[in-house]
């Protein structure tokens, strides 16, 4: 099959590769019916990841089918729809089980698709832990509305989340852009929430001096995507629909035009979406 891969700093390309089988009991084998880019694979092709490993099939925003699963997975069937997470976790861990799945103790604990095990700009991906990893899809939800429900929309909800907002509060940081650290805590008020949600491709600075007298509260982490299925319910009683960010549609064959695409902005891009 195909597959889109990260084969050394500055470089992607689509390659051959074989299809994914089943390693682990818990392991489940879905076919990608639709994929997007994060800006966090552009990080990794930039060489500011540098867990993610070279020869890895990148993607970690995707949805899909399930094709085949391990004796130990009992949450999806084959045949099932699903929204893949961003994160791999164990569920039985001291930072599972206290909801902070970003940190668990799992060997492929974190964030492991598309930076240290293959991904799913692909046709088929193998999804470790896949009791903790896949969301069924209602059947009233198509797939790209729940495209972003295993990454963005996830990390959007943790951040509201651990930021406990009331009226007035709350300054979230998301960007992860130029400059969007300094605007966030400087436009937030006297003792409000900071609550840092972005990926970064450098060092940010803490100007504590300046900072002094705002009493600023900061929350900073990675998405603990562990609201999946609330997420996934909103979307279902029609609160939420994120279909508009999908502003360009590409076949896989054209990834790297997709890629393009998207880090360029060209034509108003925001999120691309990727059918295999």
């Amino acid at each position: 099959m195909l597959a889109y891969t990260y084969v050394e700093r500055g470089r992607f390309t689509l390659i051959e590769k074989p299809m994914p089988r089943i390693l682990d009991a818990q392991d489940a084998i879905v076919r990608v019916t639709l994929a997007s880019i994060c800006a966090s694979d552009l990080h990794i092709r930039q060489g500011s990841v540098p867990r993610a490993v070279p020869g890895v099939t990148v993607g970690h925003e995707m949805v899909g089918v399930v094709e085949e699963t391990g004796p130990a997975v009992t949450k999806v069937r084959v045949g099932d729809r699903v929204a893949v997470n961003v994160e791999t976790f164990c569920g039985e861990c001291f930072f599972c089980q206290n909801g902070f799945v970003n940190n668990c103790t799992h060997p492929l604990g974190g964030w492991a698709l598309g930076c240290r095990i293959d991904g799913g700009q692909a046709p088929y991906v193998r999804v470790p832990l896949a009791n903790q990893g896949l969301n069924r899809i209602p059947a009233s939800v198509s797939d790209a509305q729940a495209l972003f429900v295993g990454d963005i929309l996830a990390t959007g909800y943790w951040a509201a989340r651990i930021s406990q907002i009331a009226a007035g509060d709350a300054v979230l940081e998301v960007a992860g852009a130029e400059g969007s650290f300094d605007l966030a805590w400087k436009c937030a008020r006297p003792n409000a929430t900071v609550t840092v949600g972005a990926m970064y491709d450098r060092p940010q600075i803490l100007p504590l001096p300046e900072m002094y007298g705002k009493n600023l509260t900061f929350k900073t982490g990675g998405v603990d995507g562990c609201d999946c299925d609330a997420i996934l319910a909103e979307i279902a009683a029609g609160r939420l629909d994120t279909t508009p960010l999908i502003t360009h549609t590409y076949p896989l064959q054209e990834i790297a035009a997709a890629y393009d695409c998207f880090e360029n902005r060209r034509d108003g891009a925001m999120k691309v979406a990727i059918v295999p």
